[in-house]
């Protein structure tokens, strides 16, 4: 008998798309600065390792977990939370809702290359 291993599966490539809208997205970019290729991702994401960045700019293709530089949130009701490991466990960053006073990270602090999983709160 043969044992067969199981292959990961493959990443998503995101949505470019980071217009703030009701329930929108976050969007993540490869650099520092909002620079580089970006990934928009919606919804409680419990691996980061399940996308990968857009096609266009540096790191394209890149995946999105332990490779995002800076953030927007892009949810005009919902608080975005961003976690260091996977199913939203570790060190957190919040970014609040869009167009409000820290919606966005140009580092993304102590999670810059250091990302896993996110997740949502204090949704109106």
């Amino acid at each position: 008998m043969v044992a067969l291993s199981a292959s990961p599966a493959a990443a998503t490539t995101a949505s470019s798309n980071c217009s703030a809208t009701s329930f929108g997205p976050m969007c993540y970019y490869f650099q520092s600065s909002y620079r580089g290729s970006r990934a928009a991702i919606n919804g409680w994401v419990n691996d980061l390792y399940a996308y990968e960045f857009s096609n266009t700019g540096a790191g394209a293709y890149q995946d999105v977990a332990n490779n995002a530089g800076s953030g927007v949130n892009a949810d005009t009701r919902c608080v975005a939370r961003i976690w260091e490991h996977g199913t939203q466990t570790g060190r957190v960053k919040e970014l609040n809702w869009n167009g409000y006073v820290g919606d966005r990270d140009s580092t993304l602090d102590e999670l810059n290359n250091n990302n896993r999983s996110q997740s949502w709160r204090s949704c109106t």
